[in-house]
């Protein structure tokens, strides 16, 4: 029987535990390692305590591709019993003018923005198409002409400051970091979210972290160990891998025969590699994937929802902090009690 330790209970260690159980069946032991007491991650949906009113601490939203074919996530999300909830937006505020539509656009900042906002977006969807806008971040894209310039030279190249000013907002939250650090292509595909039959995003009733539930309630053959922090891992190309985990203020040493390692980048400092392969690949992953990139969620909690008689919908755009995304957290809830806006804060603000 193979041992395989999944490192991370994160969304990507318990999908991995999960298809291990069902293509391996009893072929295989699968050990999932938790550095911290909980499982999912960067799905946190929590409440306020002064306030029945829930809110997404980590990831918000899921990005729809039902629209193109078959959608994995998504189905798999309903056939875990979960609910997937539609989410749209459309309004952004620039200079404190809530600009919901075209009509908004003209008023406050003229038609010549009007203009060149839409001549971008054309000009993002004659070199992004609806399939590459889907297959994203392939090898093929260090191909694309865009590839070769920044995000910023694009937008540098837009005729009106206003609308630069607006586009620099509608995308900087997605980027997670300053468009002079990204490729244009990548610049595009964010440009081209809001532009109908491009972008759509869903959230899960209940919350994100409905998710993880299930696929831990899922997990009957994978043994969990929570607040169990890897601290490192030796690898030998003929006797498998030993990893050292610390437990109940206990170091141990266990072997197996694969790893797989569902960290996010970030976290993979935290562990030390040994054996010359293993540390030179670890260093080359790390070295490659090594760009700068920050969020940052703050959630506030309101009395009452004063927002909604200015704007609908699932988030606004704000010029805020480099331009981020605002969420009405309570949107999904309803009714004229305690609202939360969740702000998204992207890159250097950070």
């Amino acid at each position: 029987m193979q041992r395989i330790a999944v490192i991370g209970g994160g969304p990507g260690g318990l999908m991995t535990a999960r298809c291990l159980e069902r293509k391996t069946g009893a072929g295989c032991h699968v050990a999932l390692f938790e550095a911290s007491d909980r499982l999912g991650g960067k799905l946190q949906t929590r409440a306020f305590d002064s306030g029945a009113v829930r809110y997404e601490a980590g990831v918000a939203e899921c990005y729809d591709y039902e629209a193109f074919g078959h959608d994995p996530l998504k189905h798999l999300v309903r056939k875990l019993g979960m609910t997937p909830m539609q989410t749209s937006g459309s309004a952004l505020v620039l200079n404190g003018c809530i600009l919901r539509d075209a009509h908004d656009i003209v008023r406050h900042c003229g038609q010549r923005t009007l203009d060149a906002i839409q001549d971008f977006q054309g000009f993002a969807a004659a070199r992004v198409s609806r399939t590459q806008w889907v297959h994203a971040f392939g090898p093929e894209d260090h191909e694309h002409p865009c590839a070769r310039q920044s995000c910023s030279d694009l937008l540098d190249a837009v005729p009106d400051a206003s609308a630069r000013r607006y586009l620099h907002v509608a995308m900087h939250s997605d980027m997670a970091t300053e468009p002079h650090l990204i490729h244009g292509l990548i610049g595009l595909r964010n440009a081209l979210k809001g532009v109908p039959g491009y972008g759509a995003q869903y959230t899960i009733a209940g919350g994100m972290e409905m998710l993880a539930r299930a696929l831990a309630a899922g997990l009957t053959k994978t043994q969990v160990h929570r607040s169990s922090p890897v601290v490192a891992i030796a690898g030998n190309d003929e006797r498998g891998y030993v990893v050292r985990t610390q437990r109940s203020g206990r170091v141990e040493s266990l072997p197996f025969d694969a790893v797989v390692v569902a960290l996010p980048y970030s976290l993979l400092h935290g562990i030390e590699w040994k054996g010359d392969a293993l540390r030179r690949a670890i260093t080359s992953h790390v070295a490659h994937y090594d760009r700068p990139g920050h969020y940052l969620r703050v959630s506030l909690l309101f009395d009452r929802a004063f927002w909604r008689s200015k704007f609908s919908g699932s988030w606004v755009m704000l010029d805020a902090f480099g331009g981020c995304c605002v969420y009405d957290e309570s949107d999904a809830d309803g009714g004229d009690g305690p609202g939360v806006l969740g702000f998204l804060l992207a890159g250097t603000d950070a």
